[in-house]
Parts: C-alpha cells; sequence; structure tokens
C-alpha cells in the first residue's frame, strides 16, 4: 500500500503493475485507491498519462484543445472511451481505477502512470511499464534484410 497525502491517508491498495503482452492482446492496468469519508470518494478520479501524456480526452485539453473536441464524444458517466482511428483503443471504468488498452501495438509500450485526483487535490500517483512482444522483431529482421540487400545492390 502506499500512502501520499499524510494525514488524509488516501491510499493506492493496488498499484498497476508492470506488464508483458503479445501484440494484439487487451493489457488491463488497476489503480485502485482507498479514500477516507471526510473526502468524499465521490470526488475521486484516475487519470492516466502514457510516456508522459495525458490518455483521457478530458486531460488531453491541457496539451490539445483540438484532440478534446475529437475524443470527447466517447465519453460516458462511470467509464470512459477514447476512440484512435477509428476504434476503441482504452477504455477507463470505476472511476478511472481499472484501465484498458485494446489491440496492443508496439507504440503502446513505456511507462503508464495512474494520477489521483480527490477534487482539485492531486493526491497521488503510482507507475508500471508495457512491454510489446511479438511482431515487431520480425518487422525489423525484415527491414534489416532488406537495407542489407539494397546496401549489397549498391556495392555491386
Amino acid at each position: 500500500m502506499f500512502v501520499f497525502s499524510g494525514d488524509d491517508e488516501v491510499l493506492i491498495t493496488s498499484p498497476p503493475i508492470n506488464t508483458e503482452a503479445q501484440q494484439g492482446a487487451e493489457v488491463k492496468f488497476t489503480c485502485y485507491v482507498s479514500v477516507p469519508e471526510h473526502l468524499k470518494a465521490e470526488n475521486l478520479r484516475v487519470k492516466w498519462k502514457h510516456n508522459g501524456h495525458y490518455i483521457h480526452a478530458s486531460d488531453a485539453a491541457k496539451e490539445a484543445k483540438d484532440e478534446t473536441e475529437q475524443l470527447g464524444q466517447y465519453m460516458a458517466k462511470g467509464s470512459e472511451r477514447f476512440q484512435t482511428e477509428g476504434v476503441n483503443k482504452y477504455l477507463a471504468m470505476d472511476r478511472g481505477q481499472i484501465f484498458y488498452i485494446n489491440n496492443v501495438e508496439a507504440n503502446d509500450g513505456g511507462t503508464y502512470t495512474c494520477i489521483v485526483h480527490v477534487g482539485h487535490l492531486t493526491v497521488g500517483l503510482s507507475s508500471a511499464k508495457l512491454v510489446v512482444i511479438g511482431e515487431c522483431c520480425v518487422l525489423s529482421f525484415f527491414i534489416d534484410l532488406s537495407l542489407v540487400f539494397f546496401l549489397f545492390q549498391i556495392w555491386n
């Protein structure tokens, strides 16, 4: 358990954990939080970042307003869906404490951080790494072979 806010005792009881996933798989991160009664759990929101950038449309507004307008239509009370290129890529449930990544790709790898907010206060954070394994290595192998073949033709 992690204690972040001193006397208020907001706890991340189940932080995200480092995960490996095959390309095309679904990944689930959790960031369960215990909030004392006097802080009102209904004010709890867990936001997510990937490699330092907000994932959710409402948070991304601080970084890019256009993206918010495009993605905001996929948000629903209690759960949030975020669409990329016509596909529901991300799903956040239970006030953001459960976070899914659908159809994992190589560029989904990296560090995921949950940021815990109660009202307007940021009271904690925790991070985990996602390593994507699979077809990326085969693709780079073929790219390397084509480069070798190209260089061979130039020298001959």
